[in-house]
């Protein structure tokens, strides 16, 4: 569904099966309480239409479930640069979403805003449809955002079990006397790697013995264990060699099969035509375009990317 609190944008251009419908007052932010959709409606195309940039997105079989997470018009600068302009985009349920673009798009920046690393200048959040503040990553994680970053956030000289029940380590004992339970949570580890189809030596084997891909495994599998409902990955195939890319990406593919809603963000279009369900284009600070994977090809995501045929936007 898109979410009632679109009333707060310059004009939304709904375009369905039916009668089109008049664009919602954008003079101030309505209540949630005061919108409501109609029921049913088949929405085939959504267009986002600003003073300046317009954003067509594929809609097709619109139901009324609210994403699981969803950006409504976030924006930041850094002093005159601005890293991100008014980006609405939503994630539904099970989707699994390839957020593309060249250096400087503002992809990074996005999706710190989405994982409670930073905050919007303007815009909000919501999940499941609630609008929400993500205050740092602690919140967001409560809320089931996980994120990988590219640098893994793995702590080397630590087995795999430590790495990861770190910062939740599991204690047995009373009171003052309490002491880590080494045993408990190689078992959990042994089940969760076990769960996920991931293959290592030994839980007990420090993190920096084992390869790229073996990382990268662990820390994806960190984020499922700990009850992720979104999980993003920050170009999860660098840096990996053939074989560990293909392992990697087994990974994403069982867990897409899982119903875990994913954001990728990736410069490989090999990688985001193979993993992704939706591909979300973005150039210079803005997004430009969301395409469902099998109705767009690599010609069109390409000229996207470049910003061929389309108008640049206007420095603000």
């Amino acid at each position: 569904m898109w979410s009632p609190c679109h009333a707060s944008y310059p004009r939304l251009v709904l375009r369905s099966s039916g009668a089109p419908r008049p664009s919602p007052p954008s003079a101030r932010p309505a209540p949630i309480d005061d919108i409501a959709l109609t029921h049913g409606c088949r929405v085939n195309t959504l267009t986002h239409v600003s003073d300046e940039h317009t954003v067509t997105i594929d809609r097709d079989g619109l139901t009324d479930t609210p994403p699981i997470l969803a950006a409504r018009g976030v924006a930041k600068s850094y002093g005159g640069v601005h890293a991100v302009q008014d980006v609405t985009l939503e994630f539904p349920a099970g989707s699994v979403t390839a957020l593309v673009g060249d250096n400087g798009a503002g992809k990074t920046t996005l999706i710190k805003m989405l994982s409670g690393v930073i905050q919007p200048d303007h815009g909000h959040l919501e999940v499941d449809g609630v609008p929400v503040r993500f205050a740092d990553p602690a919140t967001a994680r409560a809320a089931g955002v996980e994120t990988v970053y590219q640098d893994l956030a793995l702590a080397d000289h630590r087995d795999v079990a430590e790495n990861l029940f770190m910062g939740r380590e599991l204690v047995r004992g009373v009171g003052p006397l309490r002491v880590l339970d080494r045993r408990a949570m190689r078992r959990a580890t042994e089940q969760a790697l076990a769960d996920l189809n991931v293959r290592i030596p030994s839980v007990g084997q420090q993190v920096r013995r084992l390869s790229g891909g073996q990382r990268q495994a662990i820390a994806i599998g960190r984020a499922v264990h700990w009850g992720s409902r979104v999980l993003i990955m920050d170009e999860p195939m660098a840096a990996l060699g053939l074989q560990e890319s293909g392992r990697v990406q087994d990974l994403v593919r069982r867990l897409a099969e899982r119903g875990l809603t994913q954001l990728i963000v990736s410069h490989n279009l090999d990688h985001v035509f193979f993993l992704s369900t939706r591909i979300a284009v973005m150039r210079l600070g803005r997004l430009v375009a969301v395409r469902e994977t099998a109705r767009t090809d690599r010609e069109e995501v390409v000229r996207l990317i470049a910003g061929l045929g389309q108008r640049e936007p206007t420095a603000a």
